[in-house]
């Protein structure tokens, strides 16, 4: 949401096979270069999966390459905001 109070609303279709965990973070990743590309500076990304949330803030270390190269990612990308939160939210 803008501060102006404009949402954007874009769905993703991944052509690629992937696990739950992969696609999760690849979904958080790709939201965050549209961000970047819109010009965002603040950004706080909301997760319904919290183990991709606990793995991001250092809550919980992950135990496979994989994920620990999504993280690192996620990591690498967050320093593209002035401002970067990611929070838990229930389905």
């Amino acid at each position: 949401m803008s501060p102006e109070g404009c949402t954007y609303e874009h769905a993703l279709k991944f052509l690629f096979k992937a696990s739950n965990n992969e696609a999760k973070y690849e979904a958080l990743l790709t939201g965050m270069k549209i961000c970047n590309i819109l010009g965002v500076e603040y950004l706080k990304a909301l997760s319904d999966f919290q183990l991709v949330v606990s793995q991001v803030m250092g809550e919980y270390e992950a135990c496979d390459t994989t994920r620990i190269a999504c993280s690192a990612k996620v990591t690498e990308k967050a320093s593209m905001f002035k401002k970067f939160k990611i929070e838990h939210v229930h389905r």
